[in-house]
């Protein structure tokens, strides 16, 4: 009779009914059996397109970083390898690797470059970007972006969503360690600390260091958006881009500064008798000039190259530009200037200023000294030793210039 009072038979039912209220029980069968097929095809496609869409994503990131733009640029842009490229492709391939790392410099020293060499092309490879206009709270719908995976089809929190892709697109070298994705963000400078790059390198600290499932590369236009970040030297490392080497700057400038050097000695008979009697000494001499009086900025050198004026007026020129950052900046404070007084008096290496030195003569808040920085150019802040130096050596020939004025005066 069946397990309970409530069990009814298919017969007894069958038995109590006319031909036509049978009629309507077997249709209703017949509904809820074609219901539960279809739902059961549905989920299962359903899962067949997550599967493909996962698939999709996994070979894409396993492919790795390939922008046309970006092979473009190559070909059309003259570029060295840098020293630090090596760091950042160690980071790539150290199979204990557990933190991730921060790109930061001035502006124009060639942390997009530097990151382009050691990724583009490289398998395993996520590359986002993030503008000056992104919003804080899309850290994670722009990595599914880069990824090709949509956000809609993720099943459940996003982030742990993420980390399940990072760990399917690893993959075994041949000597049994493990190559993680390696996910690369760049920045563009933040007017304010509106939470994006605190936001976004959480998450990166997350998959890097905590999952351990990807490894981190931040570049940071601005180098002062990583101030808001707390202190994490365990799972986070600055890598602090610098002007070229004088060998890297040499390289750099190439054949092209010695045709313009070689041409502009042509209007000068002590130039020329000094060319004839040793060119290669001759060309050293005025390459050291130039890195001692302007520096070795990638950015600055280049546009020497391309600058109708002559070296020695392109210099001229820079330091003049300098110096009106300089008297900008003692317009609006003058204990700027007793703060440049205490930087020529510090000899190279040791060319800087404690942080708390700064404070102490400006007698103003860190923010608002930040926001000198930013704004004139004059001074560089250094994240990671917390001092402060010299934006160029022009500046510092600004300096010395404007020192001297105001003694005289």
């Amino acid at each position: 009779m069946g397990r309970g009072r409530f069990y009814i038979s298919w017969k007894s039912v069958a038995g109590g009914l006319s031909l036509t209220s049978l009629a309507s029980v077997t249709a209703l069968f017949y509904y809820f059996n074609e219901a539960r097929a279809r739902q059961r095809e549905a989920t299962e496609a359903e899962q067949n397109s997550q599967e493909n869409l996962i698939r999709g994503s996994i070979a894409k990131i396993r492919a790795g970083w390939h922008d046309p733009d970006v092979a473009s640029w190559f070909a059309d842009n003259k570029t060295i390898e840098r020293a630090e490229v090596k760091e950042l492709i160690k980071l790539r391939e150290e199979p204990k690797q557990a933190k991730y790392l921060i790109l930061i410099g001035e502006k124009g020293i060639g942390k997009t470059t530097l990151m382009r060499q050691a990724f583009h092309g490289k398998s395993g490879t996520i590359y986002v970007s993030f503008s000056s206009t992104d919003d804080p709270k899309d850290v994670l719908p722009k990595f599914y972006e880069a990824i090709g995976f949509p956000t809609d089809q993720v099943k459940g929190d996003q982030l742990v969503f993420f980390k399940r892709l990072c760990a399917l697109a690893a993959e075994k070298r041949e000597d049994g360690s493990v190559q993680r994705p390696v996910i690369v963000v760049e920045v563009e400078s933040r007017e304010t600390p509106d939470g994006l790059v605190t936001n976004l390198c959480g998450i990166i600290k997350r998959l890097a260091c905590d999952f351990r499932v990807a490894r981190g590369v931040v570049v940071l236009s601005d180098a002062l958006a990583a101030m808001h970040l707390s202190p994490d030297p365990t799972r986070r490392r600055q890598l602090w881009l610098r002007g070229l080497t004088k060998q890297e700057a040499t390289i750099l400038l190439g054949n092209e500064i010695d045709t313009k050097i070689i041409s502009e000695a042509q209007g000068n008979d002590q130039d020329i008798a000094r060319l004839d009697e040793d060119r290669p000494k001759y060309l050293t001499a005025v390459k050291e000039m130039i890195f001692t009086t302007i520096g070795t900025h990638p950015g600055q050198l280049m546009d020497l190259l391309q600058s109708s004026n002559t070296i020695k007026g392109f210099i001229e020129s820079t330091v003049e530009q300098a110096g009106i950052r300089i008297n900008r900046s003692l317009s609006q404070n003058p204990n700027w200037a007793n703060v440049y007084d205490a930087l020529l008096k510090k000899a190279p290496p040791e060319d800087f200023l404690a942080e708390k030195e700064v404070l102490d003569i400006m007698a103003t808040p860190m923010g608002q000294v930040l926001d000198g920085v930013k704004e004139f150019h004059v001074l560089s802040y250094d994240l990671e030793r917390s001092v402060f130096y010299f934006h160029s050596p022009a500046v510092r020939t600004a300096a010395t210039r404007n020192t001297d004025a105001r003694t005289r005066g």
